[in-house]
């Protein structure tokens, strides 16, 4: 299970970096524009480039986030339950997530699928199918990771403990 905790972490830390860049180019541009409209004039397209960037960050934000265990956790209410019954609570939590974000994903992948290259931005033209992929790429780590949490509570272990 280690195994796949390194892949998964490796995989993470490349989301990381995609995103970091994304998050950059999102807060130069939209001070750039802020700069830009300070003179009377703006930066044609900054909404649909930060609307992008946006979707791509969170994506991989999200396996990031699972991953870390940087997500809000109820430990106030869990901390009174007993250890076996956190166990069952965690294993029924990740389950329910694994299922909604399976549906998200497999949804995701239809509509990339169905739309390919049709669709793109209004303004600048720009494709949405490979930041549909990127968004696909980010969910399909993030369900990894949460598969991995859901075999870890399966043991009644918590990953990276």
């Amino acid at each position: 299970m280690e195994k796949y905790e390194k892949i998964f972490t490796r995989m993470v830390a490349w989301g990381e970096a995609v995103a970091a860049i994304f998050l950059l180019g999102i807060m130069t541009l939209t001070v750039a524009n802020v700069i830009f409209r300070l003179f009377g004039r703006a930066i044609a397209g900054t909404y649909e480039l930060v609307e992008i960037g946006i979707v791509v960050t969170a994506s991989l934000a999200l396996a990031y986030t699972s991953l870390t265990n940087g997500h809000v956790i109820v430990g106030i209410i869990v901390s009174f339950l007993s250890e076996r019954m956190r166990t069952k609570l965690s294993v029924i939590t990740t389950a329910i997530s694994l299922f909604l974000w399976g549906v998200i994903t497999w949804m995701s992948i239809l509509l990339a699928l169905k739309r390919g290259l049709q669709e793109e931005t209004i303004l600048l033209g720009i494709t949405f199918l490979p930041f549909r992929l990127i968004w696909i790429y980010g969910l399909m780590v993030f369900m990894g990771v949460l598969l991995l949490d859901f075999c870890f509570a399966l043991k009644g272990k918590v990953r990276g403990k």
